[in-house]
């Protein structure tokens, strides 16, 4: 049993010796998407419900069908982000 135990220590650390790239890299990616789409929401403003209403034309056309009723909606932001 302990010859098996030590067979497997030494094959675990064999296989992650030769393969830490492959665990930095998306440890690393992890990281700067975290940090990058922090700073993106930092970076973006605030819209409540009621600018929004004010914000978007909207055009909604209901038509009867056979199976129900069958909606087309449009809209449009009217809002300048600078």
């Amino acid at each position: 049993m302990k010859l098996l135990m030590k067979d497997m220590e030494r094959k675990t650390t064999t296989m992650f010796s030769g393969n830490k790239l492959v665990l930095i890299l998306p440890g690393i990616l992890m990281v700067v998407m975290l940090i990058g789409g922090y700073q993106f929401l930092q970076g973006s403003e605030e819209v409540t419900n009621e600018q929004l209403q004010e914000l978007v034309d909207s055009q909604v056309n209901i038509i009867e069908v056979e199976s129900g009723l069958q909606v087309e909606v449009a809209w449009d932001l009217d809002y300048d982000a600078s």
